[in-house]
């Protein structure tokens, strides 16, 4: 792998935890666990939708790179209902859906210094963003 390595717990439906497994592998990441992920008190209402999936946590090791072309293509993919947050206050960096966010592709990234949300149309923002907040997770 190529650039810093990121500790990631990556929340994802359980349908696609091993696509998402294999794909982190097969750019040299390490898959340490795969889990059942339960939302906590302040996320149930998020998740207590009867037509969600179970969701499963994938703790990852993976370069900040594939971090952030990941998180292009998940935001990309417009058929995906709500966004995604990423929470790198804690580590390892929590990467979970937010599935009741409007509109699909919003970005919501926590730091130390606070929250930043970004619509879809400033994607390419976020994501530049990102890349600035994972490179000092490790510096």
């Amino acid at each position: 792998m190529t650039g810093s390595n990121i500790d990631v717990q990556w929340v994802t439906e359980e349908s696609g935890a091993n696509a998402l497994s294999d794909a982190a592998r097969k750019e040299g990441g390490i898959v340490s666990e795969i889990k059942n992920w339960m939302p906590g008190p302040k996320e149930l209402d998020d998740y207590g939708d009867a037509m969600f999936e179970p969701l499963t946590a994938v703790a990852l090791i993976v370069a900040a790179g594939w971090l952030i072309r990941r998180m292009a293509d998940v935001l990309s993919d417009f058929t995906r209902p709500g966004g995604q947050l990423i929470d790198a206050r804690v580590k390892p960096v929590v990467v979970r859906p937010l599935p009741k966010t409007k509109p699909p592709g919003k970005l919501v990234i926590l730091t130390a210094e606070g929250t930043k949300v970004f619509p879809p149309e400033r994607r390419d923002e976020g994501l530049a963003f990102l890349n600035t907040v994972l490179q000092h997770i490790n510096a």
